[in-house]
């Protein structure tokens, strides 16, 4: 959530995202709908404020560097699990090139 990092004021609610996504570290290991997630009141309410649908975790082995929040497909229909295939390869091809950039500066 770039936006978390933003100094703009129209982003302010993303502030509240990153807490969350540090408690869901553990159970984010591919394209996860939010609607599936168990969540509190609270929480819901966060991720339909900021129009979160699915969660896109990029691992790097244990640690998570980055989680993608995307929100409605442009089609408006429902992600499907040919959607959820494409999205777990771009995570796992940004994780490499993640790692590539990281050998590169060491």
């Amino acid at each position: 959530f770039v936006a978390a990092h933003s100094p703009d004021p129209t982003a302010l609610d993303a502030f509240e995202a990153p807490p969350l996504l540090a408690a869901r570290a553990g159970e984010l290991h591919g394209p996860t709908p939010v609607a599936e997630l168990a969540m509190d009141l609270k929480e819901a309410r966060v991720w339909e404020h900021l129009g979160v649908e699915l969660l896109l975790p990029v691992r790097q082995g244990e640690a998570l560097p980055v989680v993608l929040g995307l929100g409605r497909k442009r089609s408006d229909g429902a992600w499907l699990d040919r959607d959820l295939e494409l999205l777990a390869s771009l995570a796992a091809q940004t994780s490499t090139a993640f790692a590539d950039i990281e050998a590169r500066q060491h």
